[in-house]
């Protein structure tokens, strides 16, 4: 603020001195400039009130983050059945567990979309594991599905609600919590569906 007129300012003062009370007057006339930069404002502002804004508008983005980060739905089990079923005469069918595991570094990060691994078939079958990106509505993508593309070989195949992973797929499979998983040998067939 700068001020082409000198401003009037009259003082009163009110002291101790020698056990008495004294009273002091005067006047002044005084011409304000302002002379800060805005850098200097800028840099009070911050060490007095901007530090908290900054602060509180940090923790709301964060927080933000958290709520419309993308997650698997919670209908996914952490060790669901898998079924086997011999294709073959004379092998035994049976039942045993998958496991499906959140990574817990994609987990604490906001904004960043939920990661996961997928054990759809016994590890004793060779097929290996799902690996999961959450996207919308609660389901997956398989991330790894051009590696069970390539590696596809006529005695193991492996299907999610019916589409086979083959070298002419375009885009990457979702998994949803009610998807069905199929794998394939020559002797067995195992499924698996993450909600069960």
């Amino acid at each position: 603020m700068n001020t082409s007129q000198p401003v009037h300012l009259s003082l009163v003062a009110d002291y101790t001195y020698d056990e008495g009370v004294k009273r002091a007057t005067g006047t002044a006339d005084v011409r304000l400039v302002d002379d800060l930069s805005l850098w200097d404002r800028m840099l009070h502002w911050l060490s007095q009130d901007g530090w908290k804004w900054i602060l509180i508008g940090l923790g709301l983005i964060i927080l933000a983050g958290y709520i419309f980060k993308k997650r698997f739905s919670r209908r996914f089990k952490s060790s669901p059945h898998i079924n086997a079923r011999p294709r073959t005469f004379g092998m035994p069918s049976g039942q045993s567990r998958g496991e499906f595991k959140k990574s817990l570094g994609h987990r604490l990060l906001p904004f960043v979309a939920d990661r996961a691994t997928f054990r759809y078939a016994p590890g004793t079958a060779g097929f290996p594991r799902l690996k999961l990106k959450a996207v919308g509505r609660g389901a997956g993508e398989v991330t790894n599905w051009k590696a069970l593309a390539s590696a596809h070989r006529p005695e193991k195949s492996v299907e999610v609600n019916g589409t086979r992973f083959d070298k002419d797929m375009t885009r990457s499979p979702r998994l949803g919590a009610g998807s069905l998983i199929t794998a394939q040998t020559t002797d067995m067939k195992y499924e698996c569906a993450p909600n069960a």
